[in-house]
């Protein structure tokens, strides 16, 4: 069973804005129109060495193929390529091929006395333009070493051969002149690359705080709506709730009723009394705040008390191998908010227990693996969690608490990710920076 995973609204955000990068490469990139060019330039020069009969010079068959290559390359990209490829896959590829036909061409065109080599700049710039640094790194060295190579091994063709024999000085001028020309084309190339992929690392990170900025505002206004009709329909309750008081006590003041009524008039007397309570609760709660808590130890007692609200619940907590050592750490009140609802939801799904695995890691942040060995969650479910309200359907389905989750674990800097098991359940996975105030073992 193939484990789909969702992410907080930052890297959701972030896969956008790189796939709308990639889409709009395929538009604005130069090579397209560089390609077709220089086809049409290879089958000039083709009917012109057949016209002419001077067909010993010209490397005919070579030429067509390049030139075939890059129309079917053209055509493949544009009416085949986006609608089975993702579109930075479509462009890695392409200027790959592109730079193994300009290699090749250049090969059998004179080699680094072809003019054409100053060609070999567009891939690089559209490489640093609309793909990933580290792409960018390794096409532009490969495009230098193959520059390089093309002073030694190339074929030579008549146009760009220099008939200089008997004449030392022309000749070491020209090595001089080739030398400083792949010199600076190396220089420009990764001068080029280096910059243009700063420029657009620099834009994508803005554009990114912009789209995270954007969604925040959203779900703040989102959970700002949510609390107004919290307290509306706290004040809405209180008027039933008082009027069903006032039918209690004139119930317990009849002295004719049947012992059977007498004790749904108390079980009625109880659940008011704890409607009541969660109402003075609601309107006492204040904002949650930030602990210094010893991890372990608080997370070892709040487990416990969340056991006795829940006896029917059984839970398993493994611990990493350095499970003795406790973490000083600040803790906001918020995630055990979000950690308790995945724990609920979790115990609610089945009975077939709970599995928690515990591990905190060399760059202080704290994963916590929550194991469900019942329940599935739907291709919907899987791909809305956390970013959008989904009917929930007990035993396993998703609703507000799991979104409240995403929510504090990404105000937290943290992540919740949720995916099927293959043996069946539900996998859900925290990860949470840790703000330590100590790193000595307690």
């Amino acid at each position: 069973m193939t484990i789909k995973q969702t992410s907080l609204h930052r890297s959701h955000a972030q896969r956008k804005l790189l796939a709308f990068l990639s889409r709009q490469g395929q538009q604005l990139s130069l090579m397209p129109y560089a390609r077709l060019g220089m086809s049409l330039i290879l089958f000039l020069v083709i009917i012109y060495s057949m016209l002419t009969g001077n067909h010993d010079n010209f490397p005919i068959l070579i030429l067509l193929q390049i030139a075939f290559s890059m129309v079917l390359l053209s055509a493949f990209l544009h009416y085949v390529g986006s609608r089975y490829y993702a579109p930075a896959v479509l462009m890695r590829f392409s200027l790959i091929v592109d730079s193994i036909l300009l290699t090749e061409l250049i090969y059998f065109t004179g080699g680094a006395n072809n003019p054409l080599t100053v060609l070999y700049i567009l891939p690089v710039i559209n490489a640093a333009l609309f793909c990933s640094p580290r792409f960018a790194r390794i096409l532009t060295t490969i495009i230098i070493l193959c520059y390089l190579l093309l002073f030694f091994y190339y074929r030579p063709f008549s146009l760009f051969e220099h008939e200089l024999a008997g004449h030392a000085h022309h000749d070491n001028s020209m090595l001089i002149h080739l030398i400083g020309m792949w010199v600076t084309f190396s220089f420009s190339a990764l001068l080029a690359m280096m910059w243009i992929s700063g420029l657009v690392q620099t834009v994508r990170s803005h554009e990114m705080r912009l789209q995270q900025a954007y969604q925040r505002q959203q779900e703040d206004e989102y959970w700002l709506v949510m609390g107004m009709q919290m307290a509306g329909l706290a004040h809405e309750l209180s008027t039933p709730l008082n009027n069903l008081e006032l039918i209690y006590e004139e119930l317990q003041n009849m002295s004719d009723l049947p012992a059977s009524a007498q004790a749904d008039v108390s079980l009625i007397a109880t659940q008011l009394a704890q409607c009541k309570n969660s109402l003075t609760r609601l309107k006492q709660i204040r904002p949650p705040k930030e602990q210094q808590v010893y991890l372990y130890e608080e997370l070892k007692e709040r487990l416990a008390h969340w056991r006795n609200l829940r006896p029917d619940v059984h839970y398993q907590w493994v611990r990493d191998p350095n499970g003795q050592k406790d973490y000083h750490v600040i803790l906001h009140e918020s995630f055990w908010y979000a950690l308790f609802n995945i724990l609920n939801n979790a115990a609610d799904a089945g009975e077939k227990g709970i599995e928690l695995q515990s591990v905190v890691t060399g760059d202080n942040e704290f994963h916590l693996t929550i194991y469900n060995h019942e329940g599935h969650l739907s291709e919907k479910q899987l791909a809305q969690a956390g970013l959008d309200i989904i009917d929930s359907d007990k035993p396993f389905g998703l609703g507000l608490g799991v979104r409240l989750a995403h929510a504090s674990l990404s105000h937290l800097g943290g992540s919740l990710e949720l995916s099927n098991q293959s043996k069946g359940g539900v996998r859900a996975y925290i990860r949470l920076p840790l703000q330590l105030v100590d790193s000595e073992e307690q």
